[in-house]
């Protein structure tokens, strides 16, 4: 089921309070509820499909681990006993060194590694043996050549491994981010969604895109589905610290420029009606629905 999202105009007098920003792992952590949300719902429900051993000794790479917390929280009590191991990955140096000094131990590793282009051949080195099963969460929607992407977690996995994903295709922050890109002052850092985003983010056609993709990149078996989900924030800062945690624009711009660019952010969401701003700032609420994609497939 595809959900398209209706906008009208709204006319509002924005009272704006300066953020606070603090783009770090641990604020990261504070505000990643839906995420943390979403992949324990979802590994409940879709765990029973993935092929766990019964002896255990398997190997997870969790791609896109942010600071770790999804990892050790949903997908290590996941795995069979005795565990061989729990590898997570991302692109950010500064989330895997969070992750390391909370998380790591003998049989749970945190490295970087881009899935789109890092060195895949390079990092088996440290895993020849390869992995059993692949994770991911929140984090595809951000890998510009699916094409490349799915390729490199095919080549990651063992014969006859699988690989479990689900991230945001439909959202109305891809559409405030796309009304921005009209704005002069912000079309500097990007032209559109496709800037940071695979290209079918925000199109009726994600579903059908991703499924032809896992097909040519040779999965044996592969099934796709759509997952309506809706998301709230309330408060002033918890709304402007789900804003700029995952904002690819953010650290591109000074302190000034960030409070005109959260203005126009929150100015366009009232717009397309998911941000209500109260007299009271803790009492304002950023609630919109939004559609995962689900997708398991095997080597």
């Amino acid at each position: 089921m595809h959900t398209r999202y209706h906008s009208s105009k709204l006319k509002i007098v924005t009272t704006f309070h300066r953020p606070k920003l603090d783009p770090s792992p641990s604020s990261y952590a504070q505000v990643n509820r839906v995420q943390r949300q979403d992949a324990e719902q979802l590994l409940e429900e879709y765990s029973k499909i993935i092929r766990w051993r019964n002896n255990g000794k398997e190997n997870v790479l969790d791609i896109g681990c942010g600071p770790g917390d999804i990892t050790i929280d949903f997908v290590l009590p996941r795995m069979s006993r005795p565990i061989g191991k729990l590898v997570g990955v991302d692109v950010s140096e500064k989330m895997i060194k969070y992750a390391k000094r909370l998380y790591e131990c003998e049989d749970v590793h945190f490295q970087t590694l881009d899935i789109e282009n890092g060195d895949i051949d390079l990092f088996l080195k440290d895993y020849p043996e390869g992995f059993d099963h692949i994770t991911s969460f929140y984090c595809l929607q951000w890998v510009r050549d699916q094409k490349k992407g799915m390729k490199n977690i095919y080549n990651l996995l063992k014969p006859a491994g699988d690989c479990f994903f689900a991230y945001p295709v439909k959202h109305a922050v891809f559409e405030i981010y796309e009304e921005l890109a009209k704005i002069p002052r912000w079309n500097t850092f990007m032209a559109s969604n496709c800037d940071f985003f695979a290209s079918f983010i925000n199109q009726d056609n994600a579903a059908d895109t991703i499924y032809k993709f896992l097909k040519l990149t040779g999965f044996r078996y592969y099934n796709v589905e759509m997952v309506d989900k809706r998301m709230t924030y309330t408060g002033l800062d918890n709304i402007l610290g789900f804003i700029t945690t995952i904002n690819p624009i953010i650290p591109k711009i000074n302190n000034n420029e960030r409070t005109e660019y959260l203005k126009d952010f929150l100015k366009i969401a009232a717009e397309l009606n998911v941000y209500r701003e109260a007299r009271n700032p803790s009492e304002s609420e950023f609630a919109t629905p939004y559609q995962l994609v689900v997708a398991y497939a095997v080597k």
